[in-house]
């Protein structure tokens, strides 16, 4: 027996080819009146007869190097491998549907209504606080303040501040500023960095 019966027995048995070389060697190993395949002789003959369907009674034909086969033939097809497909028209696309005007008009909108005044935003009361080696300088509004009891350990956080000045007369560790606006800091000394 050829490497071919042991293809066209396989397909006989599942009504498809196999997925790979080594389903091909499994099924030949497991009927008792079919040849052992090696795997080099199983991939052989599923590399020959893959997508040809009932391989040919006698040796087995080996596919051109450099012809490609199938694909080769179909991508030489040109123009006529589209000839079955439907012609898709502008008005069927979903690309600019706003400037073809098939979009579903977008809802008018009513006339605004006046808005009610905002309520205004709490405003919380500023704070020079210490947690730990943190010294937070909170909700500033106006005016010049000078930053006491810190020292070489202390980093110096600024959050919420606007229109105001902060002098800070001593070495301090760090100094961050977040979530201010027109803020004015004089540092007379700082031993790694200053964020904004």
């Amino acid at each position: 027996m050829s490497n071919s019966e042991v293809w066209n027995a396989y397909l006989a048995k599942f009504n498809a080819e196999p997925k790979d070389a080594s389903q091909l060697q499994a099924y030949a190993k497991a009927q008792d009146n079919l040849p052992n395949l090696s795997f080099k002789d199983a991939n052989e003959c599923y590399k020959s007869n893959k997508g040809k369907g009932a391989a040919s009674g006698g040796a087995e034909k080996k596919e051109p190097e450099s012809g490609g086969g199938g694909l080769f033939a179909e991508l030489n097809k040109g123009g006529d491998i589209t000839k079955g497909l439907k012609k898709v028209t502008r008005d069927m696309t979903n690309k600019d549907k706003t400037v073809s005007g098939k979009v579903g008009a977008a809802p008018k909108k009513k006339a605004a209504a006046p808005k009610k005044a905002a309520a205004p935003k709490k405003v919380k009361p500023p704070a020079i606080r210490k947690q730990g080696f943190r010294i937070w300088v909170e909700n500033f509004v106006e005016g010049v303040e000078e930053i006491k009891d810190a020292g070489i350990k202390n980093e110096v956080y600024f959050v919420n501040c606007k229109n105001t000045g902060f002098k800070i007369s001593e070495k301090v560790k760090t100094v961050i500023i977040d979530s201010c606006q027109k803020v004015q800091v004089q540092v007379s000394a700082v031993l790694t960095s200053i964020d904004m």
